[in-house]
Formats: C-alpha cells, sequence, structure tokens
C-alpha cells in the first residue's frame, strides 16, 4: 500500500513554433501563423483488494465441510447469510467462502497528444481602423489504461469441474479446471488456487492471475475548429477625446468522442465503474461589439470619466441564442485617486462532457453511508430522525457499497447557465515622492450570481445534505436524487449526474497593496492581496433555502498572498508567501459547534501558510531561475474520513500543497 502514488508522476514535451511575414499590401497586412504540439505521459500505482467469493458447486450447509475442491476441509457455507443468488464472480451460485485478498498494486496509465494550428492575417484601414481574421484548429487524442480484473473470466477460474484425463497440467489445480476448458477450445483458464493464508496475503499464482488481470485502454478524441473576424478603431470625436469601438464575429465547433475499453462499456470490470460512449457535438455563432466612451478628462474633481459599454449575442447550436452585455464606468477625481464599477451578464452552455457523458456506474465505501451507527449521535438531531425513520436500528452498519450512477445532462433538459455580476471599487494611487516610494491600495467589493449553474453536487454531498435535511425524503430537494434504500440490503444507490443548481452565491472584497521604492541601485517591490469572502451559498432546487459553505473545509473565507521582490541590476531576488485562512464544519456537520472535542473527528483545519524564494540572473537573452516552492516543506492539514474527498488525509482543495517542498531550475534562451 505504501507504493500508491499520491499524485501522479508525469512527463510533459511541448513544441510551439510561430511566424509572421509582411506582405506590403493589404494595409500593412501580415501573415502570421502558429503551431503548438505537446504530448503528456502519466502512470500512476494503486493498491487492490481482491474479494473472491468461491461457490457452492454441489451443496453445502452451513458449519458443514465445503463440497468445493478449492476451499479447505470444514469451511463453512455463507450462503444463507449472502444470499442464494451469489455475487458477480458466482454465476448465479450461493456462496460457501469470501475472501479478502491484499492483490497488490494496479497501474494506470494516460497519454495524451494535443495539437492547434492558426493561421491568420492582420493589418490596417482607413481611418485608422484595424483587421484581424484568423482560422485555428485544435485536435487531442488521450488514450488511458489501468490494470484491472475482469468480471467473466475471474468467474471462469472459480466455476470448476474434475479434469478429464490429458488435461493441460497448466490448466489443472487440485484435481480440476475450469469448466471453461472442457466447453471452449483452447480457453486456457487457470483455475483459481486453493483457499490458503498465503493466497489471503496476496502470494498468487502468476499463471492464475494473468488470466483475468488486464491492461484496459479507452479512448478520448477532441477537436475545436474556429474562425474569427475582429475589427476596431475610432468612430468619433467627443470634446474629451475619441469614442472607439471594437468589434468581431465568431465560429466555433466542437466534437468530442470518449470511448472507454469495452470491458468497462460491458461492465465486466470487477468492482470498478463501469462507462458508455460520450459522443456529441456542439456549435456557435457569436458577434460582439464594445464602445470605450471617454466623457471627460483633466478638469476640477473630473481627471478622468470613461465608460465602457459591450454586448455579446451567441447562438448554439444545442441551446439557441442567448444576450449578454457588461457596462463599466471609471471615475478619477484626482491623480491619485479614482473608483470603478461593473456590471455584467454571461450566458454558458453546457461542455460536450456536461451534456453527453455516457452513463457510468460507480461506487463509494459503505462508510459513507450517513447512517452508519446513528444511535451514537444526538436524538434531536435532523440526521438522527431522518435515520431511525427508515431504519429503526440504531447500530445499523451498512455493508454494502453506495452504488453511485453518473450520466450527461442533454437527455434530461440540462439548461444553460446564465449570471450577473457586480464589482465595485476604489484606487488611492499616491506618489510619495523619491524619498518614500510608491504606494497603490486598491479594494474591491464583488458579488456574482449564477442560476442553473451546471455541476455535480457529489454523491457524497447528496447523501450528506439529504439525510440532514429538515423534510427529509418528504420535502425533495437533495433526496430526490437518493433512491429508496433496497429492500432487504438496505443498500444506497445515488444519482450524481451533471444538473443545473438553481443558484450559486459568492460575495466578498478583494484587497491589493503594492508599494515600490528604490534603495540606492536596487528596485523593492511588495505585493501584497487577500480575497475576503462574506458568502459562498447555493441551492439545488429553486424552493430551497441558501446553504452557506462559507468558512467550512474547502470553502474558506480568507485567503492571501504577499509577494516581496528586490530587482538589482541583472538580478532579480524573490519572497513569496501563500496563505489559507481557518476552516471548521462542526457546525455543518453535527449541527452543533459547542462541544467539538465529543464528536471524536477532525473537522477544522488551521490557517495553512507556505513559503516560496527564488534568484534570478538575466544578460544577453539568457535567463536562469533557480528556486524553491514551499521552503519549509508544510504538509496540508489533516481531517478525518467521510463528508469530504481527500488526498491521503489532508482535504482535497487547491491551495493546499500535496507535493512537498520542491527544487526548480528554469533556463531560458531568447534569439
Amino acid at each position: 500500500m505504501l507504493d500508491q502514488s499520491i499524485l501522479s508522476p508525469d512527463t510533459n514535451y511541448h513544441i510551439f513554433v510561430q511566424g509572421t511575414r509582411d506582405l506590403h499590401a493589404l494595409g500593412n497586412g501580415e501573415l502570421y501563423f502558429e503551431v503548438l504540439a505537446s504530448q503528456r505521459d502519466s502512470t500512476e500505482e494503486g493498491f487492490r483488494q481482491l474479494t473472491v467469493d468461491y461457490p457452492i458447486l454441489n451443496g453445502c450447509t452451513k458449519g458443514a465441510t465445503s463440497s468445493n475442491p478449492l476451499l479447505p476441509v470444514g469451511i463453512g457455507c455463507l450462503g444463507t447469510f449472502l444470499g442464494a443468488g451469489g455475487s458477480l464472480i458466482t454465476d448465479g451460485r450461493a456462496t460457501a467462502d469470501r475472501a479478502f485478498i491484499g492483490f497488490g498494486n494496479a497501474e494506470a496509465s494516460q497519454t495524451e497528444d494535443y495539437w492547434k494550428a492558426t493561421g491568420g492575417i492582420r493589418g490596417d484601414l482607413p481611418l485608422d481602423w484595424h483587421y484581424d481574421g484568423y482560422v485555428a484548429y485544435a485536435w487531442s487524442d488521450s488514450k488511458y489504461g489501468q490494470q484491472t480484473f475482469l468480471t467473466n473470466q475471474l468467474s471462469q477460474t472459480l466455476d470448476v469441474v474434475p479434469a478429464p484425463a490429458g488435461t493441460d497440467p497448466s490448466e489443472v489445480v487440485n484435481g480440476v479446471t475450469c469448466r471453461v476448458n472442457t466447453t471452449t477450445s483452447g480457453a486456457g483458464c487457470v483455475p483459481a488456487p486453493v483457499l490458503t493464508p498465503s493466497v489471503i496475503a496476496g502470494q498468487l499464482p502468476a499463471s492464475w492471475v494473468n488470466y483475468f488481470f488486464k491492461n484496459v485502454v479507452g479512448d478520448t478524441r477532441y477537436t475545436e475548429a474556429t474562425v474569427s473576424a475582429d475589427f476596431d478603431g475610432p468612430i468619433f470625436k467627443l470634446p474629451y477625446g475619441e469614442v472607439k469601438g471594437a468589434f468581431g464575429v465568431e465560429y466555433r465547433a466542437d466534437s468530442l468522442d470518449d470511448t472507454p475499453p469495452l470491458d468497462s462499456q460491458d461492465g465486466n470490470l470487477y468492482n470498478l465503474t463501469s462507462a458508455t460512449i460520450t459522443k456529441g457535438t456542439d456549435s456557435v455563432v457569436e458577434a460582439y461589439g464594445e464602445l470605450e466612451i471617454p466623457i471627460l478628462k483633466d478638469l476640477p474633481l473630473a481627471h478622468e470619466l470613461t465608460a465602457n459599454i459591450s454586448g455579446r449575442v451567441t447562438d448554439y447550436h444545442s441551446y439557441g441564442a442567448g444576450e449578454t452585455y457588461k457596462v463599466t464606468g471609471l471615475w478619477g477625481p484626482t491623480t491619485w485617486l479614482s473608483f470603478r464599477a461593473t456590471y455584467g451578464t454571461s450566458f454558458r452552455a453546457p461542455a460536450l462532457f456536461e451534456q453527453f457523458l455516457g452513463a457510468t456506474s460507480g461506487f463509494l465505501s459503505n462508510q459513507t453511508d450517513p447512517c452508519n451507527n446513528y444511535g451514537a449521535g444526538n436524538p434531536a438531531t435532523n440526521l438522527y430522525k431522518n435515520c431511525d425513520s427508515e431504519l429503526h436500528n440504531p447500530t445499523f452498519q451498512d455493508n454494502q457499497s453506495v452504488t453511485v450512477l453518473t450520466a450527461g445532462g442533454a437527455s434530461l433538459g440540462l439548461k444553460a447557465e446564465t449570471s450577473q455580476n457586480l464589482t465595485t471599487g476604489v484606487v488611492f494611487d499616491p506618489d510619495l515622492g523619491e524619498m518614500w516610494g510608491h504606494l497603490s491600495v486598491a479594494v474591491d467589493y464583488f458579488s456574482i450570481i449564477v442560476n442553473n449553474g451546471v455541476d455535480r453536487v457529489g454523491a457524497t454531498n447528496l447523501l450528506d445534505f439529504c439525510y440532514n435535511s429538515a423534510g427529509f425524503r418528504a420535502a425533495g430537494s437533495y433526496c430526490s436524487f437518493i433512491n429508496p434504500r433496497a429492500t432487504g440490503t438496505n443498500a444506497l444507490t445515488v444519482h450524481d449526474s451533471y444538473t443545473n443548481i438553481a443558484t450559486n452565491v459568492v460575495r466578498g472584497m478583494d484587497w491589493d497593496i503594492r508599494y515600490t521604492h528604490s534603495i540606492g541601485p536596487a528596485k523593492l517591490t511588495v505585493d501584497g492581496q487577500i480575497t475576503q469572502y462574506f458568502e459562498q451559498a447555493s441551492k439545488l432546487l429553486p424552493t430551497d433555502p441558501l446553504q452557506d459553505l462559507n468558512g467550512t473545509i474547502t470553502v474558506p473565507n480568507y485567503t492571501g498572498q504577499l509577494e516581496g521582490i528586490l530587482s538589482w541590476d541583472k538580478w532579480r531576488f524573490r519572497y513569496n508567501l501563500n496563505w489559507v485562512g481557518s476552516t471548521n464544519s462542526y457546525n455543518l456537520i453535527f449541527g452543533d459547534a459547542e462541544n467539538l472535542a465529543s464528536t471524536g473527528f477532525v473537522f477544522s483545519t488551521p490557517n495553512y501558510f507556505t513559503h516560496d524564494i527564488s534568484v534570478q540572473y538575466s544578460d544577453r537573452g539568457w535567463e536562469v531561475t533557480a528556486g524553491v516552492r514551499n521552503l519549509t516543506n508544510q504538509n496540508p492539514p489533516q481531517i478525518s474520513y467521510a463528508f469530504y474527498d481527500r488526498v491521503g488525509n489532508a482535504p482535497l482543495y487547491s491551495g493546499y500543497d500535496f507535493i512537498g517542498r520542491t527544487f526548480f531550475l528554469d533556463v531560458t534562451k531568447r534569439f
């Protein structure tokens, strides 16, 4: 298990070529092109447990000697416990015994080839206008493989019969051979080994493993074609400047074709997800325009007053047309103080993957069932009441995996998402003189509201939100994505397909302070940025109340960065501090934040800091940079299992460093 990859090691190759040629015609026209090619290869090691169900071949009773020749004498039968229907690999027979085998490592690999070519022409037009038109085509081909167990072939190794005379010795174990060997010429099936302690420990015959443990490969292809034309220039003059405009049209066509391994499509990957083909196309035509309007300039209390208006009409083949716009205003009463504001809308059709993802099945650990041992909790909580209403067993412990079904949303009426965005701010930018340097302070308030946001809620979140809700299943909402528990087993099935989240709301402040000062022949620059969130809330259905997750794990209410740069001659020294604020999810999970220690869980994280340093030298077209990321080798915080996706014991959040101290060297030569 120590050989598992927490982060995937990869190798990347990139080639970028660009060029231009003057035409000496078409308004100082210039032809240009760009070609980008890249390849990424990655391989990960995982750990697999192999659950082997030995079938009852000729009948037995609990506690009696099994008739299965692959089982030791005296092993009882589990048929009465697991049911007469058996499991995936017992071919409809009841199970005699179940072995949990520490199989060992399994490898997964990915290779992605990507190309993009762009060619265009740009130049001047009369009246100081300019034009730019281009055509681009991008193509990627990704192959993904993994070593895994094939259900049908593993099942064949467990369905054994006495070996006829003349059977290939490599296909005989303990006097038996696979039934398929007697009915299919050249099947080459190797019977499962006799169950022993060494087998449970993972010491398995290579010939048996090689029969059912295979590398399966899928392929994803994506293309995008773009045609674009842009024009910009002055339109007319006002008393305080020229009104300038920019206008353009663009056409894009995309296609996606993801073909999973055939065994995945057939549901033949043992204890792994199944997936069907994801295939679809979409196209869009857009027309847009923008105006920059100087209203006042160089007047008392109006050093600058400018407005910017832009609009875009978008027509998707899949989702029809939508209009968006943005209005921006800037007022600078003096040279050192200005106020700014922006209001805009957006329209986004779901991506091809979100629309056409083929039906995929997966599973979560039985430990993600929110009702496990619910009797140990507070009877007054919604979780206790909801679990008890359908289980009536406070000591309940789920022994079945949680099934997760995922699909694209096009066939389910997935809508395009829209948003409204408001930003207001002030910039304080005084020149303090040569002795004191230069200071700039910017403070901006932002409010973003996304309607019909396209996303997957997450199976764990759906379970958590449903079982902690006041109305439970009668109220619908998150519980409408969870099937009633299966009769007899109480197993859970969650539908976590791409859907429209009714509303997402993000509100907060951005604080930015920048200071520069000359220190003899050197220049010091210090730049600090802090984002403070007031609200990070969402609701799934229009009738739901907004649920604000601000300040909980993976949703910090503060993040920040401090950068210091000292430049001297050809040298540049840099220090960077990264900060993720503390988080706390006890109240969210347990509904009571008073006596946190009594829960026995860790669902909070402290303030998290990392430090980076680097030094750079530049001369004669050469640039050499060396440095260290995460200088103090700061580990990410750790939390308890359940409720959150994790990397190791750390919550999966982009602001945490999962690699640790990293040394880097970058050498660049410009020709």
